[in-house]
């Protein structure tokens, strides 16, 4: 007689798992040597919104008394990431009350403008308007603004943007809002479409799934972790190549047999290792893998990441390098249902800041698995152009 299957694991079980794979990855991240600040403080920052994602708002706090205050930007945005977890589950008063933990200037108006910019990027705009109110750094203030009107403006809330606009007195602020709402205003008349080229030279972004519309000359969704691919244009032609053979082998590949697909990334993967500048490179590259990852081919996905600079440097769209890449493979596998495999190579990664970003990986793609279920009909899509 067949054996019953084993009842789900409860919401509390998986989210006590994650907590454990982000200890481990806690720990992995108090060996890197001081002498690497920027691995360190970017893992950090990210392991502390891990844990606050998980509901571990108490473990993040610690984290963030570990981080120290050197430099004190960093902890000031971590505080905000922490907060903007808070926030986002309702715990407006919780969320005030982390910031206020801050008690000065202008490290406190940064952590807020950090919620106000995260809560605005995802929609949650009432919430971000608190928030706002209490940022006392003019200068800051207005940033943080602009982050909501921009929001509006992607939503389609020309006048809710217009509004928000008017408390804005920073000119360059004030016509770059101008500029985003014309350009709005064009593409809604249906006039010929102007091109808004600020911020060219700017790569890969890899964001989380949101409401909001995201507007970019490309783009496209993994559907693993929702992950919203965007990149501005390139003047470069063998940047474009590279994007354009990664689009195209994604959506065959998710549609048909994928193994065709994935022989095409391998090749992309080579292009992509002969672009001479090193952080357009890292970047492309990271790019091929997360594309391997989601079609299942980690081999290949691990021999792109071979080919990346060691550890994490600074690139064009932040930090970049092999270590960064691991964790995008470690996410993609845990969301997708691999979690013993993903777990049996990260815990085996000898470099402490690849192990740190593996675990830390991997604990966010059990994140976005539970994420995507929560989301009626999955996460939500790209509108159509």
């Amino acid at each position: 007689m067949q054996e019953p299957p084993a009842p789900a694991a409860s919401k509390e079980e998986r989210l006590a798992e994650v907590r454990g794979i982000l200890e481990q990855a806690r720990k992995a991240a108090f060996t890197i040597p001081a002498d690497k600040p920027v691995a360190r403080a970017f893992l950090f920052q990210s392991l502390v919104m891990a844990q606050a994602d998980a509901g571990s708002i108490d473990e993040a706090l610690l984290t963030v008394q570990a981080m120290g205050d050197d430099p004190p930007q960093a902890k000031a945005s971590a505080l905000g990431l922490v907060a903007m977890a808070q926030a986002r589950s309702g715990d407006v008063t919780g969320a005030l009350d982390t910031i206020n933990s801050l008690d000065r200037e202008p490290w406190k108006s940064l952590a807020l403008q950090a919620v106000v910019a995260g809560l605005a990027r995802e929609g949650y705009l009432g919430a971000a308007e608190q928030f706002a109110d209490q940022i006392q750094d003019q200068r800051i203030r207005e940033s943080a603004l602009m982050s909501m009107a921009v929001a509006q403006v992607s939503a389609g809330d020309l006048a809710g943007a217009r509004q928000t606009g008017e408390a804005i007195e920073d000119e360059r602020l004030k016509e770059s809002l101008a500029r985003l709402l014309a350009h709005a205003e064009t593409e809604s008349t249906g006039e010929k479409r102007t091109e808004i080229r600020e911020v060219r030279g700017q790569v890969v972004f890899l964001g989380r799934p949101t409401r909001t519309p995201l507007e970019a000359p490309y783009k496209f969704q993994l559907p693993s972790t929702g992950m919203m691919v965007a990149a501005s244009e390139s003047e470069d032609p063998g940047i474009v190549e590279v994007r354009d053979r990664v689009r195209e082998a994604v959506e065959e590949g998710l549609k048909d047999d994928p193994t065709a697909a994935r022989e095409s990334l391998r090749a992309t993967a080579g292009l992509a290792a002969g672009l001479e500048d090193e952080g357009q490179r890292d970047d492309h590259l990271w790019l091929v893998a997360v594309a391997q990852a989601e079609l299942k081919d980690f081999e290949g996905a691990f021999k792109t990441a071979d080919r990346a600079s060691e550890g994490m440097s600074f690139g064009p769209t932040g930090v970049v390098g092999k270590a960064t890449i691991l964790r995008s493979i470690a996410m993609t596998q845990a969301a997708t249902g691999d979690l013993a495999g993903a777990l049996r190579w990260a815990e085996n990664e000898i470099d402490p800041v690849s192990r740190a970003c593996a675990l830390l990986g991997i604990a966010e793609g059990l994140l976005r698995e539970m994420e995507r279920e929560s989301w009626p009909g999955g996460f939500p899509k790209f509108p159509k152009d």
